[in-house]
Formats: structure tokens, sequence, C-alpha cells
């Protein structure tokens, strides 16, 4: 079960979602999209997530950003959940100072034009191909800008670091080593629980999407070491 980034969309997921179909065909994969007109804090969306998990499984969650949270909370609750990714994601809010970013997060934010600078700085890296570009651009303004303006503000006070812990499941972390939004702070939280597993890769925030291929390899990797898992997982 693929879990979408704070657009929400799933849409920059699909090419992992071909990666891994690619990897291990037997395996049924589903994006989750979340609603682009409600919104939904992190208990709504938890709910959200469960209602779409199949009752058959081994299920695996596989998380990005802003949905790692979520995936956290559920996979500490949801016994059809045997595994988890998360990537290039947090436990508690990646600002220091998230009362004053909080301020700052309002709809008028995400009015503004989409600029191709300002996402191959933040999210993609400087020599991501212009398709990607315009894929995280269109996939931004899909989303009602009050929505997007509310998802921020759940990020920024969220703190799910007692809920990890007590998580009993295998993890893996996907590290984007270039990440300009969470750097090494969202990281250090991971590395210090015993069932986490961390791989890194040389990649911008958007692992997932800049490096498909890798990730997809780490994912297979991760199920079958862990689960033993290789045309039974959903």
């Amino acid at each position: 079960v693929l879990m979408p980034g704070m657009d929400g969309t799933g849409l920059l997921l699909r090419e992992l979602q071909r990666e891994l179909t690619g990897l291990e065909p037997s395996w049924q994969t589903q994006v989750v999209a979340y609603p682009s007109d409600r919104a939904l804090d992190y208990d709504e969306l938890v709910d959200f997530v469960a209602a779409q998990i199949p009752d058959q499984g081994p299920v695996m969650l596989v998380a990005e950003s802003f949905s790692g949270p979520i995936a956290v909370r559920i996979a500490a609750s949801d016994a059809r959940v045997k595994a988890v990714v998360l990537a290039a994601t947090f436990v508690r809010s990646p600002v220091p100072v998230p009362t004053l970013a909080s301020w700052l997060a309002r709809p008028f934010m995400f009015r503004l034009p989409g600029a191709a600078i300002g996402v191959r700085l933040a999210l993609t890296g400087l020599f991501a191909s212009r398709d990607l570009v315009r894929a995280v651009v269109a996939s931004g303004r899909l989303g009602a800008p009050a929505v997007l303006a509310h998802r921020l503000r759940t990020l920024l006070a969220v703190d799910v670091r007692e809920v990890l812990a007590r998580c009993e499941l295998p993890i893996l972390y996907v590290h984007a080593t270039r990440d300009r939004l969470l750097g090494g702070r969202a990281l250090r939280d991971f590395e210090g629980h015993a069932k986490v597993r961390v791989a890194r890769l040389d990649a911008p925030h958007l692992v997932l999407q800049t490096h498909a291929v890798e990730a997809a390899a780490c994912i297979v990797g991760f199920a079958r070491a862990e689960l033993g898992l290789g045309g039974r997982l959903r």
C-alpha cells in the first residue's frame, strides 16, 4: 500500500509502483490518494488509510514524507500490516521552530505560481528531468490551497515518537542523503529503534521519484529479508 507525500494525489508514486511490479509481478500494489477537497488531520487520515488496507495479507505499507506518521500509527495497531517502509519522512515536526512555521502555513502560499527552480532546490535536485519537475508542480496544484495549508500545519504539530517506540514490526527507513527539507534530524529519530533498518540513497527529498529503481530494489530486498516474501505480498 503506497502512501503519498503532502500533495496527497499518489500520482508521483506511479513510477515506483511500476518498478515494484517489474521486480515482483505477483505483488498486488495499490496507491492511496487523499481527498483533495477535505482538510483531514492525522487522526482522520489514519482511519482513511486503514479503511483501504486489504483484509487478506500480509500487507506492507510504503509511506513517503507527509504520510510517515500515518504509517507508523497504523503499523503499531493494525494486525494486517507486517512491515513498513518509510521514505524521507519523520516522526515529529521536521521544523525546529514549528510554531512560527505554522503561523506562515496559510492557503495563499499554495496559490502562488509553482516555480521550477524552487522544486529543484527543495524536492527533486537540480538535475531532475523536466517531466518530473512538471509533474511535481502539477500534483501540487490539484489540492485545494486550504487543504494543503492544513496538511502543512498538521505535520508541523505531529509527534509519534512514542508510537514508533511501541511498534514491533520490521521497518525500513529510506534516507535521502541530499534531502534539503529534512536533513539529518529526522534520521536520528529512527536510528535508535531496534526494528529500523536504514537504507541510504544519494538522493534529494523526492527519493522515490528521482531514484525509483534503487528504492524499489531496497523495498523488495527488505521484504524478502525480513519477511521471506517473494510472491505473496499485497
